[in-house]
Order: C-alpha cells, then structure tokens, then sequence
C-alpha cells in the first residue's frame, strides 16, 4: 500500500488498495489505522474533501471495521 501525503492538521497520509478495498490512514502522531470494505467512492469523496479530518470523523471512522497496524 503506498501513502499519499494530504494537506490536514491530523491526518499525515492515506492509501487505497480498490481489489481489497482497504483503506489506509495515517495520522500525525505516528499512528496507522486499515479500515475495511471502503468503497472507491467513499475514497474518492475523502480525497475530495475540503476538511479531511471531517469527512473521516463523520464518514469512516465509526462505520467501518478496523484494524491498528
């Protein structure tokens, strides 16, 4: 999985794996997170987003299950 730096005051960087649908969040503090079966558009709409520590908070950190790597 390769990390794509964003522009957030806690989110340091964010992968995508589409054939797993797993998503990757690294936060500022070091921390790495995977959460599953993440749609392309709900990605897609995180790295669209203006805010993303907003969209992750209200779209994907209590709908998703996950795993801290």
């Amino acid at each position: 999985m390769d990390f794509e730096p964003v522009s957030s005051s806690n989110i340091d960087a964010v992968a995508y794996d589409g054939v797993l649908k797993e998503l990757g969040v690294r936060f500022k503090g070091g921390s790495e997170y995977r959460y599953y079966e993440v749609e392309p558009n709900v990605y897609e709409e995180f790295m669209a987003a203006d805010s993303k520590g907003s969209y992750f908070h209200a779209n994907i950190r209590n709908t998703f299950r996950f795993k801290k790597v």
